[in-house]
């Protein structure tokens, strides 16, 4: 029975005897000082709490990645309806969804259409690309999301060539409608859309999904995916300011109207821009920025805003400022008076004040000595002293001469059968020649008949393949020419021990337009830098705003159809100096015509393209030089160098032929991306001469038919040669009159093998290609792909 005077808490000695002597530890405050049991449990927890800070930060990213891209603080989702089949029309699709959201019949125009879908909270940008590659190149440089309208018979050529390209160029965020569903049986449209969710994926990204939009439900869906998808970023366009525009503006800058100032509208997306930079119009060029204007928003992501904040028309946002704005000169100005010079030594003055006195100099009978001064360099009135110096040097500038008007007439001629790598060493030697011969290969271009033509491009495309598969067959290889000394025909070229190892001084014997080259010492800073300072321009993007454009030619825009997208980007800094790009190709599979370097060539880079005449070679690993190739090969990848405009990378490259006319296609030819910009790297075109053993003593040998002079043994007589089953040695002496050579290798040498030598020459890209095309180009050799 409880006893109500007895207390309800235990006493000191009964806790005492309940601890039976243990003392309870006080917990340490270091944590490097707690148990095994202890630190683990800590470090649960605090993984834990690591997860949920992760999952917090991650969804807070992905709710401000959907508020810029179609929400309430950045522009409308741009999504692109692509048909991949003729039977399929873009156009009906982008109409269709237009009507599901809620738009109204007037919005069903042309060229693209931004409303707010309330219904899923997301304002879009729907447009349709036209079915030409340059429409459809474009259109995806600028979209968030491409809907491919996929018929059940599969894509045609079009829709292939469509595919490639945007994978070549960059694909962003797609997704699929198969249209014709609706008129089959349910389990045949049911597999049919398993194979082509298969396909997708093969061909395109796992995450491309397929729908089918034949009834509201099927519509509501696809909708709400595009609404609700995360967005592929592309790297390349990611850091670069551009603009899909909405509507434009031009306005004649005087009486002629050749010129005027472009007003274009749209959302600025990609990164921040300021006035200071060029305006890059894709196809057209790039033009200086007189204004940007903020823009009242048409379509405001909630209404509210548009009642309490009464936005004025347009409010000026950046003015240039003419001390930093970028300027449209691409190219360096040449100072000759800074070239190396050398003051003559005092011993060399009195010398040639010596000999200025003492030299005799022929004049007409009865000329005084005041006379005979004023007839300095007159023709005919010449020293006896230097007769032979100047006949000698005259007679070996006109051997060159000879030898470059003899590759220059073997080029022009299409029936020749002269190797084709003259045309390759003299090309850009002799600009007077070159021109003079092209404008004669344009006369009579205009007198032939169009049987005439095509007759001539046949010719050439034999020639073409002729060469492609000598140069296959025998690679580099050349036979000395007999009419000429060699020491003549090869003076440009060098012998090296190693390719990769031997020195080459990439500042030397530079052509005159490398010093207009842009060089850059430290280009991954440089572009670092760049990306850096974009942040700080003061024109945000995602806003609503109007760019005035100065000096745009007037007469494409007059005219300008408006299915085909018009896109603005702006030019970062450096990026419109002109530089030497390098980019890895590839050759489209389906293309197989011949393709030599230096042939012109559409060039897509990023949001520009130009024409180009690239050079193609080989690359090597570990190596400052590149070995260049006559013609572009198949199969493996190669290095496209030319002059351009200045690119960061990641930049994505497409080559197309050069179109016969606007209405002609255009033909892949290769992709790839950008490798470096740098106009020190040596591109070396290799020479292989050839010789045959006449006598073999063990390691020695005579050899013939590399030569045909002692002079030129004496020239090449340190280059090192080898054999084609491996063998390495080099020339000892010469032999006779007719260019034999004793020459001993490192090892035994066989009857069959052949002896050559490898000669090197360096080859520079053009800077700015003749306004006059080749007479390939003006027959458009490639025939048919």
């Amino acid at each position: 029975m409880p006893k109500p005077f007895k207390s309800r808490h235990a006493t000191k000695s009964s806790l005492s005897c309940r601890r039976k002597g243990k003392v309870e530890k006080k917990q340490p405050t270091n944590p490097s000082k707690l148990s095994v049991s202890a630190s683990a449990a800590n470090l649960k927890a605090q993984r834990i709490n690591e997860a949920r800070v992760s999952r917090i930060r991650s969804r807070e990213l992905l709710n401000a990645e959907r508020r810029a891209h179609g929400g309430t603080d950045g522009s409308p989702r741009l999504v692109m309806f692509l048909s991949l089949g003729a039977q399929i029309d873009a156009r009906g699709m982008r109409d269709s969804v237009l009507m599901h959201m809620g738009a109204s019949p007037e919005l069903c125009v042309d060229g693209p259409v931004t409303l707010l879908a309330e219904r899923y909270k997301t304002r879009f940008t729907l447009f349709d690309a036209p079915r030409d590659l340059l429409g459809i190149l474009d259109a995806a440089k600028v979209a968030d999301i491409v809907v491919f309208g996929m018929p059940v018979t599969g894509a045609d050529a079009m829709g292939e060539t469509a595919h490639r390209l945007l994978c070549a160029q960059g694909l962003p965020t797609c997704c699929a409608v198969l249209m014709g569903l609706s008129e089959m049986a349910p389990k045949v449209a049911k597999d049919l859309r398993k194979q082509t969710t298969k396909e997708m994926e093969t061909g395109f990204t796992a995450e491309c999904k397929v729908f089918c939009c034949d009834t509201d439900q099927q519509l509501d869906k696809f909708c709400r995916h595009i609404s609700q998808v995360r967005l592929k970023g592309l790297a390349w366009r990611s850091s670069v300011p551009h603009m899909l525009v909405e509507r434009f503006t031009i306005v004649p800058a005087d009486e002629t109207g050749m010129v005027g100032t472009l007003r274009v509208t749209g959302y600025l997306r990609g990164e921040n821009m300021s006035a200071d930079q060029l305006a890059h119009i894709t196809g057209y060029g790039n033009f200086q920025i007189r204004q940007i204007d903020y823009e009242a928003d048409p379509v405001p992501a909630r209404a509210r805003h548009s009642q309490m904040e009464a936005e004025p028309a347009a409010v000026v946002a950046h003015v240039p400022n003419p001390e930093t704005q970028m300027s449209l000169e691409g190219l360096r100005e040449i100072d000759t008076a800074l070239n190396e010079q050398t003051w003559p030594t005092e011993e060399e003055l009195l010398e040639a004040e010596r000999l200025r006195r003492t030299r005799r100099r022929r004049v007409p009978e009865g000329t005084s000595e005041y006379q005979a001064a004023w007839l300095e360099g007159v023709p005919g009135c010449y020293d006896d002293d230097n007769i032979d110096a100047s006949d000698s040097d005259d007679n070996s500038d006109t051997e060159l001469k000879r030898a470059q008007a003899r590759g220059a007439a073997a080029a022009t001629n299409p029936h020749g059968n002269t190797c084709c790598d003259h045309d390759d060493d003299n090309s850009g030697d002799d600009e007077g020649d070159e021109s003079e011969g092209e404008a004669q290969a344009m006369e009579l271009d205009e007198m032939m008949t169009q049987q005439q033509r095509i007759e001539e491009r046949r010719l050439l495309l034999a020639q073409y393949r002729a060469q492609q598969a000598e140069d296959e067959e025998f690679p580099d290889e050349m036979q000395t020419p007999d009419d000429m000394p060699a020491r003549i025909r090869f003076a440009k070229y060098r012998g090296l021990r190693s390719f990769r190892t031997s020195p080459w001084n990439p500042n030397e014997n530079l052509p005159l337009h490398y010093g207009r080259l842009w060089r850059y010492q430290n280009f991954r800073q440089i572009q670092k830098d760049v990306l850096c300072e974009t942040s700080r321009y003061p024109v945000l993007e995602g806003k609503f705003i109007t760019i005035h454009i100065d000096n745009v030619p007037t007469s494409p825009f007059v005219s300008w159809n408006p299915t085909h997208p018009m896109v603005v980007s702006a030019l970062r800094t450096h990026e419109q100096k002109i530089s030497v790009l390098h980019f890895n190709v590839q050759r489209y599979p389906e293309f197989s015509m011949p393709i030599k370097s230096k042939d012109a060539m559409e060039v897509h880079c990023g949001f520009r393209r130009y024409v180009q005449y690239p050079i193609y070679s080989e690359y090597s690993r570990n190596c400052d030089k590149l070995k260049m190739e006559r013609f572009f090969v198949h199969s493996r990848f190669s290095v496209a160098s030319f002059c351009g405009p200045t690119t960061y990378s990641p930049a994505p490259i497409i080559l197309f032929t050069l179109p016969t006319n606007e209405v002609a296609p255009r033909k892949l030819v290769a992709t790839g991306s950008l490798m470096c910009v740098d106009p020190n790297m040596i591109i070396c075109k290799k020479v292989l001469l050839s010789g045959h053993p006449l006598r073999i003593k063990r390691r020695r040998a005579i050899v013939r038919f590399m030569f045909f002079n002692p002079d030129d043994v004496a020239w090449f007589q340190k280059v090192e040669l080898r054999t084609k089953w491996g063998r390495t040695g080099h020339i000892t002496q010469s032999v006779g009159t007719h260019g034999y050579m004793k020459c001993q290798f490192d090892d035994t040498l066989k009857n069959q093998d052949t002896v050559m030598m490898a000669l090197y020459k360096r080859v520079f890209p053009k800077l700015e290609p003749s306004n006059r095309p080749k007479r390939s180009e003006r027959l458009q050799l490639p025939l048919a792909s």
